[in-house]
């Protein structure tokens, strides 16, 4: 296998970066400077779900694996990206949607869904609207047997829904999902690449902030 090209589809986490409404608010500062100190440490705090990060089962489903538990083996996986730009934003990713690439979702690989809602990143209005996987297009995965799903939104689900059960369908199926992915998603489209999606090893926790990255190999 030879790299062609590495994609990082990770935001960066920065003070002041947009998360979703409700979630700690990330504060990066130095507690010790060159200056002062000779050295530059900082301390961060943050929510698991700050920027480009990962849920585990146990986010949403009793009992379910934590973050350090996941299979490393659903994290370095070949994946395909869907292109559903087209959809306007705040609106629902369906099964019909979805049946138009039908033919190309293998079984046991990942999908990405890139929405060009990651284009407006730092507009305040995809904090509360953005393009989302209905339940019963996360059943349709489930049945697929993918093994991961990543979207360039905050969430998977829609903002304020009655009832998690987008995240609830594809977690208890033990799918993780990867959420707040980086525009740079939009330079794979349709593209099937190598994804290695590595969140914080944080032990028994429900999410965690991740490295995420496409590989495109030969």
């Amino acid at each position: 296998m030879q790299i062609k090209e590495i994609i990082d589809l990770s935001v960066s986490l920065e003070n002041g970066m947009p998360i979703y409404p409700g979630d700690p608010t990330p504060d990066f500062k130095a507690t010790r400077t060159l200056e002062e100190h000779g050295v530059l440490v900082t301390q961060m705090r943050l929510g698991t779900h700050t920027g480009s990060h990962m849920d585990a089962p146990l986010h949403f489903i009793e009992g379910g694996e934590s973050i350090d538990e996941l299979d490393l083996e659903k994290l370095v996986t070949e994946a395909i990206v869907l292109d559903l730009s087209y959809k306007e934003m705040g609106s629902a990713i369906t099964v019909e949607d979805l049946e138009k690439f039908s033919e190309a979702i293998k079984e046991g690989e990942g999908i990405l869904f890139y929405t060009g809602t990651s284009k407006l990143w730092g507009d305040e209005r995809i904090l509360r609207n953005f393009t989302y996987i209905d339940p019963f297009a996360a059943e349709w995965l489930v049945e697929k047997k993918v093994s991961i799903v990543g979207i360039d939104c905050l969430s998977v689900e829609k903002y304020k829904a009655d009832a998690p059960e987008t995240h609830k369908t594809l977690l208890s199926a033990g799918i993780p999902l990867i959420e707040t992915l980086s525009s740079n998603l939009e330079k794979i489209t349709g593209e099937r690449v190598l994804l290695i999606a590595l969140p914080l090893k944080i032990k028994g926790r429900d999410a965690a902030p991740a490295r995420v990255i496409a590989l495109r190999v030969e």
